[in-house]
Parts: structure tokens; sequence; C-alpha cells
């Protein structure tokens, strides 16, 4: 009897690991897929010139992204600090390689594809792009990365080292500014205080008018 009830438990153990994995393949395949939706259309973009002033106003715009299933980012561009503000709910599920995604998506939405760091790098899409909020999010070197020439010939030099600085310098920077909620918040003070600078100002003689009309 103990026998048997052993062997259900080893069966049911089983099917729960299989069940798992299958969920996690299920997910990754779903990640790998979605890394891949705007490679197309973003590849035909074409760079233009933008303005130092549009530049400027990219951090009024952003791109809302469901990138997986009740996983949702929102994203926009800072041009004074040349880095990519994110806001989500789940940030152990959003890695670097969703973020280049949304970055791309991004581009494409604004014509800003000049914004996007363009290179060979390949960033590991294992892990999550993890990050406290104010910080810049971490990112793996890949091998595959094509270098700047700060160290290529003369004595003592290295031409096939791979340096962390190298890469990370051609990477697109990505930083995470809090959740969904965060967000709502900052741009509801930004409006507040947009529109109490529009509204019209009274001097003291229109203020003064304004009470003797009230009086009449």
């Amino acid at each position: 009897m103990m026998e048997i009830f052993l062997y259900k438990l080893r069966e049911k153990n089983r099917q729960s690991d299989v069940n798992e994995s299958s969920d996690e393949e299920e997910e990754e395949d779903e990640t790998e897929s979605y890394c891949h939706k705007y490679e197309d259309v973003f590849e035909a973009l074409s760079v233009r010139d933008i303005s130092k002033e549009e530049l400027l106003q990219l951090n009024t715009k952003i791109v809302r992204e469901e990138v997986a299933p009740n996983v949702e980012v929102i994203l926009t561009f800072d041009k004074v600090t040349e880095t990519f503000w994110y806001y989500t709910d789940k940030l152990k599920d959003v890695s670097y390689d969703i973020l280049e995604t949304v970055a791309q998506k991004f581009a494409i939405e604004y014509d800003c594809k000049a914004i996007y760091l363009q290179t060979n790098v390949t960033a590991s899409g294992e892990g999550p792009a993890q990050a406290q909020e104010g910080t810049e999010a971490p990112v793996k070197a890949s091998v595959f990365a094509k270098f700047k020439n700060y160290n290529t010939g003369g004595k003592g030099s290295a031409p096939n080292f791979t340096s962390v600085l190298q890469v990370t310098e051609q990477m697109n920077h990505f930083r995470y500014r809090g959740k969904l909620s965060d967000y709502e918040a900052t741009r509801h003070s930004e409006e507040k205080i947009k529109n109490n600078a529009t509204e019209p100002q009274l001097d003291y003689a229109s203020y003064k008018k304004l009470l003797e009309k009230k009086e009449d």
C-alpha cells in the first residue's frame, strides 16, 4: 500500500515538473517572438535629422506596450541623460531585449530612429533587466559585439580583447523610473503645473476693476 502511495506521489511530482517546464518554454517562446516584433519595420525606417528642440520634446512622448500577458511597459526618451526611461509593475519580467523592442517601437512611432543606437551587440535575453528606481538596467555583453577602435595596434595591444566598457558605450541605456502609477502621478503633476501656468494672471488694477464691477 505504501509503495502505491509513493509511486503516485512520484508521478504527481513528475507531472508537476513537466507542466512547469512546459509553461517556462511557452513563456520563453512568447518573449522571443515579441523581441522580433518590430524588426522589419524598424530596419526599413530611414534615419532623419532631428532638431535639438524636437529631441528635448521626446520626453513628453510615450509608448505603452503589453510586452507579455499582464506585463505592461511605458517608455519615453530623455535627451538630457541620453537614456530611455521606463515604468512597469513587473520589473522582474522585463528583460533588456524586451526594452530594446519597446525602444524600436518608440523610434517607429515618432520617426526618431537616430536616437536608437544600432550595433551588432546582442544582449542576453537570460534574466530580467533588474534595476532600482533611477538606475540603469544592467546588460550582458555579447561575444558578437562590434567594438570601437580604442586600442587596435601597438605593443601590448589585444585586438580580440572583449571590453565590457566598449560594449556598454554602444548599447542603448534604460533607466527604471518606477511603477505605472508613478508615471500617472508624474504626468498628473506636470499637467497641473502646465494648467496653472497658462491661467491668466490679474494685476492689481484689473483686480480692482473686477471688484468694482461686482459691487455695481
